[in-house]
């Protein structure tokens, strides 16, 4: 199946171009063969694998996750429940600044929806009047007819 057939009729059309006239020389990459022997390579030291912890400080370490783990899960449950863990105190001077923040934030969020609003209705406003425009000038097209009609009769 041709999804294409415009395009496959003019690559059909076309001509294959004569080949050059000079020939193009391809040169071959030498090979090197590479001869290393076996006391010029480095050699690597691989350090020992650290001595395994005893069992104790195994013990301790889960012991300790463990703690951390249940620590974790009870202030996620208390945040889950909104219950408060700590109290949170907050510098007189960073919550005025916070505050006046959000009340401007809320001033330019009151101001954008106003503006969008204006933007509708002038949209809204400007379609009805291409709405009336249009409807006016099919009116004086008929009536035009209707004239050219009565003129060439």
């Amino acid at each position: 199946m041709i999804f294409f057939r415009k395009k496959a009729r003019e690559v059909a059309a076309l001509e294959v171009p004569p080949p050059p006239e000079e020939e193009i020389e391809i040169k071959a990459i030498p090979k090197k063969e590479i001869k290393v022997k076996p006391e010029e390579i480095e050699k690597i030291e691989v350090p020992a694998p650290p001595a395994p912890e005893t069992k104790s400080k195994l013990r301790e370490m889960e012991e300790i996750e463990r703690k951390i783990v249940e620590e974790e899960k009870e202030e996620f449950e208390a945040l889950k429940e909104h219950k408060v863990v700590k109290p949170v105190f907050v510098r007189l001077e960073t919550y005025s600044t916070a505050i006046e923040e959000l009340m401007l934030s809320k001033t330019i969020a009151k101001e954008v929806s106003e503006a969008a609003k204006r933007l509708i209705e002038t949209r809204d406003l400007q379609r009805r009047e291409y709405e009336n425009w249009q409807k006016s000038l099919l009116d004086v097209q008929k009536k035009l007819i209707f004239v050219d009609k009565i003129l060439f009769r």
